[in-house]
């Protein structure tokens, strides 16, 4: 958004969803024309960048077990999502996976 390159990265919903969009131009205006809505989104930023690096300590800093719990205390949706999904945001193998679902239970 802030390059004007696109991302390598998708997103792939596995419930029902609702997807709202702006493009980057529009969302410019809305922001010179209600400053409200400019602190909102910094706002909003901030958090997520937080968020971010958070993440980048977490697989630099923590093992693959401490990451899946840390994971099933910080959403409900866990058993919603297919287990390739919650490896790959982990980054370890389905198998790792496994191993460690099986010495949790």
């Amino acid at each position: 958004m802030f390059t004007g390159k696109p991302t390598s990265k998708g997103i792939q919903a596995i419930d029902e969803t609702i997807i709202i969009s702006i493009d980057s131009d529009s969302l410019f205006r809305l922001y010179d024309a209600h400053r409200d809505i400019e602190r909102l989104f910094r706002l909003l930023f901030e958090k997520e960048y937080v968020n971010t690096v958070k993440r980048i300590e977490s697989l630099q800093f923590k093992s693959a077990s401490e990451r899946y719990l840390e994971l099933l205390e910080t959403t409900d949706y866990v058993q919603k999502i297919p287990l390739k999904y919650i490896a790959t945001y982990l980054g370890i193998t389905q198998v790792s996976l496994s191993r460690i679902r099986a010495g949790i239970r």
